[in-house]
């Protein structure tokens, strides 16, 4: 009892200690509330005190701050409330890096997969256990026969063109590499240096290129010489090849919410130099790179997850989408394999795979063949038809292109015109410029009655000429500056063809010995002119102008062996060969002459045509 009695007074005691200071909770205060009976009112009373501020006041001395105003108080609440917690702070959800892979090949986790498929042919891995094999299927028989080779490496990648069959593994710095036109030995193989491995590889009929993981883009012939050595400004995502020309797609930055930032480098040799252009690839957010390569005509081309194919136009720098594939598919499920495009047929090449993303080895799909057609707003009206066909022939290195687009154009001009739309008509003459199309919009106009709009058209000739030929300046300069493509080659060889029909060399003949010993006789005859023979022999038999016309066309073998037998042996002295005549003794003949001749050899005559 006596201790309780201790207690009661120990606690009456600090009850009056305590009595005049009141603790009031720094959340009560916030509130607007009154801890105690205390209101706002008496915050700033003396005998008042928070026990936050008795906290804040100690740890200040602490380190060494005597000086803490209201003031610096709020703004380090900001910053501590702006600042997130670790641990409940969450990181934002980045799109994923794509990891680089084939062009053309299916999922390395198949245990039947494609390698590649293109134009050239396919190439088939089987994993059946230990005894591995690839199995090599060209679509031309006459570029080379089927292969089976043995996977003793366990390749899992490979590129195939016309001339190369390049194959690799992951995560090995081996290269080996089978020439398809060589003779002799066609395998051969390089080991890469310093730990590097393979990433990525691509073949083309000119060339082949490796990508490394040391980011460098190594270049060698077909058969094996080392071409070039140039660094990747980042993780190379796939590559693909076309004759003298090398696409490598890498990632420029890393991957953003939504999407991937990736970029292309366009190389191209020339002997011994390179040229590069930097390409950005236009990439929809949310999807993934699904294909890479180039068009027949050399045009780069990509298609993505979707299905939306683009292609890259080299003379205006710019990417055009030339078609979407879940456009004309039947059911969102399928997805459309893409092997190749076509600029000159207008057609997409792809198989067809339902409820998949890939294509299954056994049974063989079938190639289905998709037309071209841009995105353009309301399809289906003749004039959007209309003006996708002029669009892709301005574009792309079509059959035809000049011809597809006077027709398209001037029907677009009679529909418009029908439409009551002059000025429409006069604005597509005047963008196209073409000084035929003009005349041929000018008759129509003339035939519908409309000669106000034909007089106007009239003025624009002189305006559309000089606009026809300074454009025609721009291109020629545009394509000297460009890389030569295959359809320019084409029409440089189609032109100089065309001029100097008359100055091909000739062929070289196989003939009989009396016939090699005529023609002996006849280039040495024509080589001493100022000799008696040379002038008795041309002016009886061969330069000579017979009444009949089969004298002047046709001398028959026993006449040729009768002329051989007037000149003597000491006189017929060997014919110097040059690198002119060397093939055919007629090279000489032809080139310095100011006669042209044509010798035609048949199996019994020779007959000597004069033009």
């Amino acid at each position: 009892m006596e201790d309780g009695a201790d207690l009661d007074e120990n606690a009456m005691t600090m009850d009056n200690d305590f009595g005049d200071i009141e603790f009031v909770d720094e959340e009560a205060k916030v509130d607007g509330g009154a801890l105690n009976g205390v209101d706002d009112d008496d915050e700033d009373d003396e005998n008042v005190v928070s026990i936050e501020k008795l906290k804040h006041k100690v740890m200040a001395y602490t380190n060494g701050s005597a000086h803490d105003d209201e003031e610096t108080k709020d703004s380090i609440g900001d910053v501590r409330s702006a600042t997130p917690s670790i641990a409940g702070y969450e990181m934002p959800k980045m799109f994923k890096q794509q990891e680089p892979f084939q062009p053309g090949s299916t999922p390395a986790h198949l245990e039947h997969r494609y390698l590649a498929w293109n134009t050239v042919g396919i190439v088939t891995l089987h994993t059946d256990g230990a005894d591995g094999a690839i199995d090599v299927e060209f679509h031309d028989a006459s570029v080379h026969h089927s292969l089976h080779i043995p996977n003793y490496n366990n390749h899992n990648m490979a590129s195939l063109s016309s001339t190369v069959l390049a194959m690799a593994a992951d995560n090995s710095s081996k290269i080996v590499c089978i020439a398809l036109a060589a003779s002799g030995n066609k395998e051969w193989s390089v080991q890469l240096p310093d730990c590097e491995s393979v990433e990525a590889l691509c073949a083309s009929s000119r060339m082949l290129a490796v990508a490394t993981s040391a980011q460098f883009l190594r270049i060698f012939t077909v058969m094996g010489t080392q071409r070039e050595v140039v660094s990747i400004p980042g993780p190379v995502v796939c590559m693909a090849g076309y004759e003298d020309r090398i696409l490598v797609c890498y990632h420029s930055a890393a991957p953003s919410a939504k999407q991937q930032h990736l970029q292309a480098m366009l190389f191209q040799t020339c002997g011994l130099r390179l040229k590069c252009q930097n390409v950005t690839l236009p990439l929809t957010p949310e999807r993934q790179l699904s294909w890479l390569g180039f068009s027949d005509c050399g045009s780069p081309v990509f298609s993505d997850s979707m299905g939306i194919v683009q292609l890259f136009n080299v003379k205006s720098n710019c990417w055009y989408p030339v078609c979407d594939t879940m456009k004309q598919s039947s059911s969102v499920s399928n997805n459309y394999f893409v092997i190749s495009l076509s600029e000159r047929s207008q057609i997409l090449q792809a198989v067809l795979c339902r409820g998949t993303s890939y294509p299954m080895t056994n049974p063989r799909p079938m190639v289905q063949e998709l037309p071209l057609q841009l995105p353009l707003c309301d399809l289906e009206n003749e004039k959007s038809i209309l003006e996708d066909s002029m669009l892709r022939a301005s574009m792309m290195s079509m059959d035809n292109a000049e011809k597809t687009i006077k027709e398209t154009a001037i029907k677009l001009f009679a529909l418009a015109c029908r439409s009551e739309m002059e000025m429409r008509a006069k604005e597509l003459i005047e963008t196209i410029s073409c000084t035929d199309l003009l005349m041929l919009a000018v008759k129509y106009a003339t035939k519908l009655g409309r000669i106000h709009l034909s007089d106007r058209l009239s003025e624009l000739l002189p305006q559309i000429e000089e606009e026809q030929q300074s454009r025609e300046q721009e291109e020629q300069l545009v394509e000297q500056s460009l890389p030569a493509s295959p359809l320019i080659l084409l029409k440089a060889y189609q032109n100089g063809s065309s001029s100097s029909s008359n100055k091909l060399a000739p062929k070289s003949m196989d003939l009989g010995s009396t016939k090699k010993s005529t023609l002996k006789r006849f280039a040495f005859s024509n080589s001493q002119s100022s000799s008696p023979l040379y002038k008795k022999s041309t002016n009886d038999s061969l330069l000579a102008t017979p009444s009949s016309e089969a004298s002047q066309e046709n001398f028959s073998g026993n006449d040729s062996e009768s002329q051989l037998s007037k000149v003597s042996s000491e006189d017929m002295k060997p014919l110097s060969r040059t690198p002119l005549n060397s093939v055919n003794p007629f090279a000489m003949k032809r080139k310095l002459s100011e006669v042209d001749k044509t010798i035609l050899m048949g199996s019994e005559k020779l007959k000597m045509v004069k033009k």
